[in-house]
């Protein structure tokens, strides 16, 4: 019996392999007969381009141009290999004076004018100045050119000191804070060149501030983001996150090239030198981990473990339930498939929580109370209070500065005063509200009155207990320790003194002849 529905399931196996097989070879001549009329196409266009005239060959749109202004870090980028998508002319300038006379020098009015500078100037002058001169370039860059964009390249940085590189990231900082909301500045982080706030030493030459090679890639992929955007280009992706390249990535000779637009397809895995030829330079096939992360699952964090919560689930997992669950899992018999390893580690998941949910004890949800706002807090508080949290966050990273400072606490002031000013008139129109209700409605006087104090009732369980009270009133009047001997000794003295007869002219009856007598003797004068 066996083996007769062992010969009917192969057959069947084998059946649909041959149907797998068939499909295959179908689906392979499909594509090459895409792939014939393809190149066919392709071929009749060359051949109509030819045809046409020389004057409809060369009508090319024109690309935009960008201006890219930097100190001598910018030396190793090549502008004809930067994009495809715009043209690139390259000045250098290395101190703000020659900025501002290669700017003007500028006659046509770029698209785009990206200033990478402060490498060598914050050496000798201070985060004031560097600022303020930046700030000055880019206004009279804005009045000579209206239509132009600007990007801003942050300070590089640096291994030689400390306090330079802290002051490159002052005055990034304060940049980025100031053009966050401007639509004509862009902003190009280069962080990426350095870990923790320290620079990478890969990046960086041996004098510790210029760039290395690797670095001078990575600059020049961060400053093409910021043009892409500024020019409002489709965003790119990295290659090597395409490909899903599960190896470590490191920077080469062509990493700012290494990119390509959305618009391509995801299906094609060849990496191409996109500026001078369309030849592959490598292919990577492999699993995408968007595909292996889709259906995974987490293990629950809602119980509490325990020292006895290892022997509970053990308990738990002995049950004849979960033996039986166990027992189909260990039956059954798993491909070396995804699909199957996620049905397998599903499976196996919900053994295991089935026996926690009977084992151990449940984390009660902690519920996060809500602090409510005053009445007199409006939105304009609010936005003010947001920004002087932001400048106060800015105030912890450079506590010393007194920019930073200056701006922090002038906001502060102003915070305060506001506040104030509408908490006194939140008052003045209460005080002026009541004043006007309690003769003409006395109804709306009252639910005004009850608003006003709020939710502050306390129920019987909030009260004191007796036991309590009993206690704290029976230590109030504790006799402290060292009196007790003192006051045993003057009770003892009082007892004895209760006892002994010492007042002996007392014990006796007084007679009326003594009462007479004595008052005989007394004056007169002074009886009265």
């Amino acid at each position: 019996m066996l083996q007769k529905s062992y010969k009917e399931l192969s057959s069947v196996i084998q059946a649909k392999d041959e149907e797998l097989l068939l499909a295959k070879q179908q689906e392979d001549a499909v594509m090459n007969k895409e792939e014939f009329k393809t190149v066919t196409h392709q071929r009749d266009r060359t051949q109509a381009s030819q045809s046409k005239p020389k004057t409809q060959q060369h009508q090319v749109k024109e690309r935009p141009s960008v201006i890219l202004i930097g100190t001598s870090n910018i030396k190793g980028i090549e502008p004809s290999k930067l994009s495809s998508k715009f043209t690139l002319r390259k000045l250098n300038a290395y101190t703000f004076e020659q900025t501002e006379s290669q700017l003007r020098d500028v006659n046509k009015p770029p698209y785009v004018i990206a200033f990478h500078l402060l490498t060598n100037e914050m050496v000798e002058n201070s985060t004031e100045h560097c600022v303020n001169k930046m700030r000055d370039i880019i206004t009279s860059t804005l009045e000579k050119f209206p239509l132009c964009k600007i990007v801003l390249s942050a300070p590089t940085p640096r291994a030689d000191s400390c306090s330079l590189n802290s002051q490159g990231q002052l005055i990034s900082a304060l940049l980025k804070n100031e053009y966050v909301n401007n639509e004509k500045v862009f902003f190009c982080d280069n962080s990426n060149l350095s870990f923790k706030g320290k620079a990478i030493q890969r990046f960086l030459s041996r004098d510790q501030f210029h760039l290395s090679s690797q670095g001078v890639n990575v600059l020049a992929s961060n400053i093409r983001d910021a043009i892409d955007e500024a020019l409002k280009l489709p965003k790119r992706i990295p290659a090597q996150q395409r490909n899903s390249d599960y190896r470590n990535y490191s920077h080469t000779n062509t990493d700012y090239r290494d990119y390509y637009d959305y618009g391509q397809s995801n299906t094609d895995y060849r990496n191409y030198d996109e500026p001078h030829n369309n030849s592959p330079r490598g292919a990577s096939y492999s699993v995408e981990r968007q595909d292996l992360n889709q259906n995974e699952t987490t293990f629950p964090g809602k119980y509490i473990w325990s020292t006895k919560a290892g022997q509970k689930l053990c308990d738990a997992l002995t049950q004849a339930d979960a033996k039986y669950s166990i027992k189909n899992f260990l039956d059954k018999s798993f491909k070396n498939t995804s699909d199957d390893i996620e049905n397998a580690v599903n499976t196996c998941h919900e053994i295991i929580v089935n026996a926690a949910n009977k084992a151990t004890v449940f984390k009660k949800p902690v519920k996060q109370k809500k602090r409510k706002n005053k009445n007199f807090f409006d939105t304009d508080l609010k936005t003010k209070r947001e920004i002087l949290i932001s400048k106060g966050k800015l105030l912890s990273k450079f506590p010393f500065d007194p920019i930073v400072r200056g701006s922090y606490f002038k906001c502060y002031r102003e915070y305060n005063k506001s506040r104030k000013r509408k908490k006194r008139e939140f008052k003045q129109k209460i005080l002026d509200s009541l004043d006007g209700l309690r003769e003409d409605n006395p109804k709306e006087y009252w639910n005004l009155i009850k608003s006003l104090k709020g939710d502050k009732k306390e129920g019987p369980e909030k009260t004191v207990n007796t036991n309590v009270w009993y206690t704290y009133f029976k230590s109030l009047n504790k006799i402290p320790d060292k009196y007790k001997t003192r006051i045993n000794q003057i009770d003892k003295i009082l007892k004895n003194m209760e006892l002994s007869h010492s007042f002996n002219e007392l014990d006796f009856r007084i007679t009326s002849k003594e009462v007479l007598d004595a008052i005989s003797t007394m004056v007169k004068i002074k009886a009265r």
